[in-house]
């Protein structure tokens, strides 16, 4: 993330750190290090200013940290990405093995039911277990 600095606050930054001359080319971002590894970087030492703003010491020089001033912004923006297909697919395979053996009479197919019917022929009780 980054933004614009005003004047005011790249000026207060370069007092904090000790630099006093203005720079002859506009400030860029020259690396941008993800969050996972922002803290292999920073060493610790910090100095603030009296308008809120953080100069962090890091391995590779001072950093600016804080709000910008010039122009404060209202706007936000937030995404939110949701993928619940896993949690799906278990939810209807567990009700899949929860109605094993329970279905509709439409959904049943004539071979199935001569099946159960000849299964049911075979089947015998001899009075201590099914055979």
């Amino acid at each position: 993330m980054s933004c614009s600095l005003s004047n005011k606050d790249k000026d207060a930054a370069r007092t904090e750190v000790g630099q006093q001359s203005k720079p002859q080319r506009p400030l860029t971002i020259d690396v941008l290090i993800g969050v996972d590894h922002y803290y292999d970087f920073v060493t610790g030492r910090m100095k603030r200013n009296a308008t809120g703003s953080i100069a962090l010491e890091t391995l590779l020089g001072w950093i600016i940290c804080g709000k910008p001033h010039s122009s404060p912004s209202e706007e936000a923006r937030v995404l939110l990405t949701k993928v619940e297909e896993p949690t799906d697919a278990a939810l209807r395979k567990f009700w899949e093995i929860e109605a094993m053996g329970i279905t509709p009479e439409d959904d049943v197919v004539p071979e199935d039911t001569r099946m159960m019917e000849r299964f049911e022929k075979s089947l015998s009780f001899n009075g201590e277990r099914y055979q």
